[in-house]
């Protein structure tokens, strides 16, 4: 796991803890089901966190959009991140056919 050297804010809310959840989930998952699962369960995380800290409806809309926003990032460019140590040509063993 990689550690963080910022905390990821969005309008002056802390996203670290959802970062992290998903950072664990990248670790363990072992197919592209799994890092799915890890970015819904990151943008349900986000938007949780949003609705349950109390702010205006113009802020709480704006960490809305960072958080669509992080979550397609991760969508759509976090393969490597979570594949990154897996498939290992050491992990492959010899079959017979």
């Amino acid at each position: 796991m990689t550690v963080k050297l910022y905390a990821p804010l969005f309008f002056g809310l802390n996203m670290t803890m959802c970062c992290d959840i998903r950072d664990w989930m990248y670790h363990e998952g072992k197919s592209n089901n799994d890092k799915d699962i890890a970015d819904r369960v990151f943008l349900n995380n986000m938007l949780r966190v949003i609705e349950v800290k109390p702010s205006n409806s113009f802020i709480k809309s704006l960490r809305k959009s960072r958080a669509k926003s992080y979550y397609l990032a991760v969508k759509l460019f976090g393969g490597n991140a979570f594949w990154d140590g897996k498939n290992l040509i050491e992990n492959y063993r010899e079959v017979r056919i």
